[in-house]
């Protein structure tokens, strides 16, 4: 490995999925490996860093748990930032979603690269739906990149002002 080589370090999310609260992973310079028996939460973490990293029109969440013959998709964003925990069919053979997060909530994702020579990047992702918005043109997102270590409780600042984007730029200056 080079001195210049940025490797991931960190992976932390904040509600994300059926993960409540802060999640923090340190990740070992020589590799990390996610095992678990299924519905453990591997998927879910692979997820948010696809979320994080792939251009959002080719997002394609749990591609690995599809089988052949299923079509759509079970996992999108609104699923993620909501913690969709369950899917129900009724009577009538109506679905319903069962959530763990109702009205107003957010969630975020953050991975910490570190080089060779001390230098930091934070890559994060704020996602949030307001209201009871049930759409996954309900969910509003920001990016931010840091040049220094981050915790994503310092984004609970957006979340405490309703989103308001020049608040999160007042409490956090050095954020791009």
């Amino acid at each position: 490995m080079t001195q210049e080589q940025f490797r991931l370090t960190r992976l932390q999310t904040f509600n994300w999925g059926t993960f409540g609260g802060l999640l923090d992973i340190p990740i070992s310079r020589s590799g990390f490996l996610f095992v678990g028996p299924s519905g453990s939460g591997k998927s879910t973490l692979l997820d948010a860093h696809t979320a994080l990293l792939t251009p959002p029109k080719w997002i394609d969440f749990n591609v690995a748990a599809r089988e052949a013959e299923r079509s759509g998709k079970d996992r999108n964003l609104l699923s993620y930032v909501r913690g969709a925990w369950a899917r129900q069919t009724g009577d009538a053979g109506e679905h319903a979603t069962q959530f763990l997060r109702h009205g107003t909530t957010w969630s975020a994702i953050a991975e910490t690269y570190h080089d060779g020579r001390d230098r930091v990047v934070v890559l994060a992702q704020v996602l949030w739906v307001r209201g009871q918005g049930s759409t996954h043109a309900d969910v509003k997102r920001l990016y931010v990149i840091l040049q220094r270590e981050l915790s994503l409780r310092e984004l609970e600042v957006f979340a405490a002002h309703d989103f308001d984007v020049r608040r999160f730029k007042q409490a956090l200056p050095d954020a791009f």
